[in-house]
């Protein structure tokens, strides 16, 4: 079982994200983390998660994937976190992220 832990509750999290993840058997999603704690509380009640109060505390959480669901310009410093805590992240864009990053 693949324990997920999800940053940023947006649209791309609500309307793809997190059904993907709660439809696959072989994971199981622990809680998400957003900066509007309206929306996190909402989105954790929806999902019957916890709603974590900031990033270092779902980073510490028993989590195997961070599955980040953010602007594209905090996708790198998020992925940095992720793997400095640890854990592994999903991203759907990834590489442009880094090429982007390398440019600047």
């Amino acid at each position: 079982m693949v324990r997920i832990g999800l940053v940023g509750c947006g649209r791309n999290a609500r309307d793809i994200h997190l059904p993907a993840w709660k439809s696959l058997s072989q994971a199981q999603l622990i809680g998400v983390f957003d900066l509007n704690k309206e929306l996190m509380e909402k989105t954790a009640s929806s999902y019957k998660v916890a709603g974590y109060n900031s990033l270092d505390e779902l980073l510490g959480a028993e989590v195997d994937v961070i599955d980040i669901c953010t602007p594209t310009s905090s996708h790198f410093e998020l992925s940095l976190k992720a793997l400095q805590a640890g854990h592994q992240y999903w991203l759907r864009n990834r590489l442009r992220c880094l090429l982007q990053r390398l440019a600047s």
